[in-house]
């Protein structure tokens, strides 16, 4: 019984994780940054990343941003966006939302 406890919770601790994701970093070049709530968090290609994130380049960075929905977003050296909201689930009722508060972005939209 206690095995069965242990693997009913690692899954539902698993899911929860795999539904905070939203999307990932697929490339990055330089000094990019992801600011969370946790705090800042050095970018990596794999990184998972969350709606309310903040992705930040300096002068000589720039990531390119997978999402679940095969929406990809580059974004350029000095830039800054957050993920507002982003909610994905094949339905008619997926929707997202990004601030581009500085910088220069590039997007190729997916199925939302």
């Amino acid at each position: 019984m206690k095995k069965l406890s242990v693997i009913v919770i690692s899954l539902i601790v698993t899911m929860e994780i795999l539904a905070a994701s939203v999307g990932k970093m697929a490339k990055i070049r330089g000094d990019v940054s992801v600011i969370r709530a946790a705090g800042e968090i050095a970018g990596k290609i794999g990184l998972p990343l969350e709606k309310s994130d903040i992705v930040q380049t300096k002068a000589r960075g720039w990531a390119k941003l997978k999402f679940n929905d095969g929406t990809v977003i580059t974004v350029g050296r000095n830039s800054r966006m957050e993920i507002k909201k982003y909610l994905y689930d094949g339905s008619r009722k997926s929707e997202a939302s990004f601030g581009f508060a500085k910088g220069v972005f590039k997007t190729i939209t997916g199925a939302i």
